[in-house]
């Protein structure tokens, strides 16, 4: 796979999106890079191999944790 260039990674429930982009947003004001789904996944590969790939190659990984997290699958 190819190495991504992000220092975060970001961990949401779909339900919880809004929340999570206006994170990254502050995020990425700072000069810090995240990696957050659909924005940064590759057309092609398999999206559980791409996930392991992104957190493998972080620094950090932030979790929304909520009740729609919760009752997520992922």
């Amino acid at each position: 796979m190819q190495k991504m260039n992000h220092g975060v990674f970001i961990s949401y429930a779909n339900a919880d999106r809004s929340v999570a982009d206006l994170l990254v947003e502050r995020i990425e004001e700072t000069g810090v890079r995240c990696w957050i789904a659909p924005r940064d996944e590759v057309p092609g590969l398999r999206y559980g191999d791409v996930i392991d790939e992104a957190v493998e190659q972080s620094k950090i990984v932030v979790v929304l944790f909520s009740k729609s997290a919760l009752k997520s699958e992922w």
